[in-house]
This record gives structure tokens, sequence and C-alpha cells, in this order.
């Protein structure tokens, strides 16, 4: 179990497997980044030194969280859109999915400016092969809230002249954000652009970072120089990077990198790999400096503020946790969420004063996950509020199927277990 969550309900839960097993603030939903990546290995390639990898597209900062119109395209629309893309995803129904998104647009940027000529051909089988990503996504999210997760729409906010939709997934694989552009095409509503908080980029950005290799061998094939042909090689081993992560052989996986040359080890695909990889219970020095190198190289990523809420609980330091948040509100726009999250680390590393204030308010009953009534029941047990701590017991027992053993045979209820609200709960 990762740093960031501890899971308190885990020795005496007995009811379906849902929140003790979930990723923390770590897991940065690593799985739907591999899933990206490997539609890009399928069409050809990932990450290479030989065609330099463009910087990847920064968002602009939402100008208005309480969303206006656009010139094109109406707050209600953005919002009916909203619904619409939901029900889609935990229908799992691929067909609609393929209806809401502009998928030839987010080709088309990711093919604009490679420095080699596309044919027409190769770009139109790249488009057809790349498309599968909507239907592993819509299949993937669907999956995970079958299992209990959330996909919920944090907002509508505006960004420069465009209308978003800012989308938070908290799953077993653990979270992610996903900001979705939108656009007026023929009278329809459509995504055209899909950018996820843990990769830092947009869709569009991966796919053109991973096809320029794979387009750049082909029209230099017969040609290709010693520098050329080294670098097809780097876009095998990442390759097989992916998959041994994607299959669940993490030690495999972490031999690839360390096998790597620096230059490949140093790609945003290898160093987020390389974090999920790493098991933070059994090496935890390693997993602290894989955060720390990824964070030293993309300073700017939307996924450091995931990533920094870990490190401030390795390090027992308050001023990083409020950073991750502090990250996270900038680039959504702010996640109740979130901030339980961190307010319950807060509480954990000692800094109860913090904690306190930022969960303050905040009702967990809005996130519509049991998670957020296991963060708050935390700061409950850490405050010794064991009003709160009851409260959300009967919710996770009457809401959410949960069953409870003996408190007084676990620690972290210990006080719990002395006090009168637990009198009150033995008479329910």
């Amino acid at each position: 179990m990762p740093a960031f969550f501890f899971p308190i309900l885990q020795p005496f839960f007995k009811g379906q497997l849902i929140s003790q097993n979930r990723a923390s603030l770590r897991g940065v939903s690593m799985r739907w980044w591999v899933v990206v990546m490997l539609m890009c290995v399928c069409a050809g390639g990932c990450d290479s030194s030989a065609v330099r990898p463009l910087p990847p597209q920064r968002l602009p900062a939402i100008s208005n969280t309480d969303a206006v119109d656009t010139d094109d395209l109406t707050v209600a629309e953005a919002r009916q859109f909203a619904v619409q893309w939901q029900q889609a995803i935990a229908n799992q129904d691929t067909a609609k999915v393929k209806q809401l998104v502009s998928w030839s647009t987010i080709v088309d940027n990711a093919l604009a400016g490679l420095p080699m000529r596309v044919r027409r051909a190769d770009r139109n089988g790249f488009a057809q092969g790349s498309a599968t990503f909507l239907d592993n996504f819509a299949q993937l999210i669907g999956q995970e809230m079958d299992a209990g997760g959330e996909y919920q729409k944090l907002r509508v906010a505006n960004r420069g002249k465009r209308l978003h939709v800012i989308f938070r997934l908290i799953g077993q694989s653990g979270l992610n954000y996903h900001d979705l552009r939108l656009v007026k095409q023929d009278g329809v509503v459509r995504i055209d652009s899909i950018f996820f908080a843990t990769t830092g980029e947009t869709v569009s950005t991966t796919l053109r970072n991973t096809a320029a290799p794979a387009f750049a061998s082909r029209n230099l094939l017969g040609t290709l120089s010693g520098e050329a042909k080294k670098s097809l090689d780097e876009i095998k081993q990442q390759a097989q990077m992916v998959r041994a992560h994607t299959q669940g052989d993490n030690a495999e996986a972490l031999r690839l990198y360390n096998a790597m040359p620096d230059r490949l080890k140093k790609t945003r695909t290898c160093m987020l790999i390389r974090i999920s990889a790493t098991d933070f219970e059994t090496d935890e020095e390693a997993y602290l400096n894989a955060i720390e190198e990824y964070l030293a190289a993309f300073p700017g990523s939307p996924s450091i503020g995931i990533l920094l809420a870990d490190v401030g609980i390795l390090k027992m330091d308050s001023d990083l946790l409020k950073q991750s948040r502090a990250q996270i509100t900038k680039f959504c726009g702010g996640d109740p969420y979130f901030d339980l999250t961190v307010a319950s680390g807060l509480c954990t590393i000692g800094d109860t004063r913090s904690g306190l204030e930022l969960s303050h308010g905040i009702d967990p009953a809005t996130i519509k996950n049991d998670d957020a009534h296991d963060l708050k029941m935390t700061i409950g047990l850490l405050t010794e509020d064991f009003d709160t701590v009851l409260e959300q017991l009967r919710i996770l027992r009457d809401d959410y199927g949960y069953e409870f053993s003996d408190f007084s045979q676990v620690e972290d209820f210990k006080a719990f277990s002395q006090s009168p609200q637990h009198a009150q709960w033995l008479e329910d």
C-alpha cells in the first residue's frame, strides 16, 4: 500500500472490496496513462531522441470557474454535454463516446508540425489504429465505475476563449483529472482536445511525440544513420517497458529501465512508469528518488500536484502537502476530494490545525464516493472528533454496505472504542 492512503478500514472490513485496495495519489492513475502509451506503441512507436519530442502543450489557466458563454458555445450546452459524456462512459457505450469526440481533430493536431512529410495513407492508417484508444478509454473507466469508482464532473470552466469540462476519476487505479475542451462542429458539441493531469499533456501531444519516430523511420528506411538505428532500438526498449508494466511485471519493467541509456531514462514515458513500478513498501528510498527526479525534469506538469502529496507524507512536510493542494487547485479550479485527502495527510503528520481548517465545511456526501467518507472519518479519528467518526461509520455501513468487527481490537480505533459515541454505535 503506497504512502498517502492508510487503509483504516482494512483490518475489519468484510464487505465488497472497494476502498482498502485503492491506489494512493502516488498511483496517478497510471493505468490510464499506459493505455494511451500502448495505443501509441501499436500505432508506431514511443519517445525517441532521434526525432526530438516537442514540448508538452500547456493548458491556458482557468479564467473563470463560474463559466460564462463563449462566442460559439453556451455554458448550458457544455453542462448538457457533460451529462451525455458521463452517461456514455458509465454505460461503456464506445459508439456514443466516439460520436462525442472529434478524433480527426485530435489526430490532425498530433501530426501538425512534424518535421517530415506524412503520406495520406499513413495518416489515415494512424488515425484508424489510434482510435482504439477511445474504446479502451470508455471500457476501462466504465469498469472502474462498476468496481465502486467515481467519474464525476467537477466543473465547466473557461480557459482563454474556450469552454472546458473537467472530470475527476477516483478508482482502484488511483486519481486523475481529465480536461475536455469543447467545440461546436456542424451544430454538434464535441471534444477536440483531451488533457490528462497525470501525463501533463494532451493526447495530441502524446501522439505527436510517439508518432514522430515511427514516421521518421518509415520515411528514412533504407538510409538510416547509426543514430537513427540506435533510436529505433530505443523505441523497442521503451515499448518493452510499457508492456512489462501493463502485464504486472514491475521487476522486469524496472530492469529494462535500469538498462536504458540516460537519454531514454529521462523521457516522460519511462519516468512515470518507473514511479508506478517502484514499490513504496519495499523500497521507500527508490520510490522517493523516482518521484523527485520526475519533479525536477517536468516542473510545470499538473501531475506534480498529485505526486507532491506523497512526497509530503513521506517527508512529514506540511508545506509540500499544501503545495500539492495549490497545484491541483490551480489546474482544476479546486476539488473538495483532494482537499480532504490533503487534510487527512496534514493531520497524519501532526499539522492538525491546518488539516482541520482545510477540511472544515467539506461534506463528503457531495463527492459521492466512499473514499471521501473514509477520509473524513480518518480526520475525526486523528483529532478525536468522535461525533464525526460515528457519523461517517453509519454512512459507510448504511449507504455503502460496510460491515465492521470489534473496534477495540483495532489500534486506530482504541480511543473511539472507549468513547460515548462508540456506545451509541453499539446501540444502533
